[in-house]
């Protein structure tokens, strides 16, 4: 069954029938989890994940996660532009924000770690690439 379909559509989700052996506390942290998601789960639904075993909970509420991650951003690993905001901003010249400004909004590209250039690199050629086709300029 495909859960982030039906979830997504019907704002449902499918339960399979289960050998029964959870208990009250492994049900409780389940409906925990799902609540950071901000979601809360009905009574009758409550009941039906009450009847799987432990080990059919675990699978359920792996894959019930693993798509609430994806529906809400929360699977996307967040790189802060400023990582020591607003120190790094402050310290940081008006040029230096400029471009950091123009590289991250007009080309939709997320500035790497700061690299300092050494004299290795004298040689070494940078590409202009566009970021549609992957194709250097």
């Amino acid at each position: 069954m495909n859960q982030e379909l039906f979830l997504r559509r019907r704002n449902k989700v499918h339960v399979p029938t289960g050998t029964g052996g959870a208990t009250r506390a492994q049900v409780a942290s389940a409906v925990q989890e799902i609540a950071v998601f901000r979601c809360v789960l009905s009574e009758p639904l409550i009941e039906r994940i009450s009847m799987l075993s432990a080990a059919e909970l675990t699978h359920w509420l792996r894959g019930i996660v693993a798509v609430l991650r994806r529906q809400t951003g929360a699977h996307v690993h967040h790189r802060p532009l400023y990582p020591a905001f607003p120190e790094q901003v402050l310290k940081a010249s008006e040029a230096e924000l400029y471009l950091t400004a123009v590289l991250h909004y007009l080309t939709l590209w997320r500035l790497p770690p700061r690299r300092t250039f050494s004299t290795r690199d004298a040689g070494r050629e940078f590409y202009i690439q566009s970021h549609r086709t992957g194709k250097r300029l």
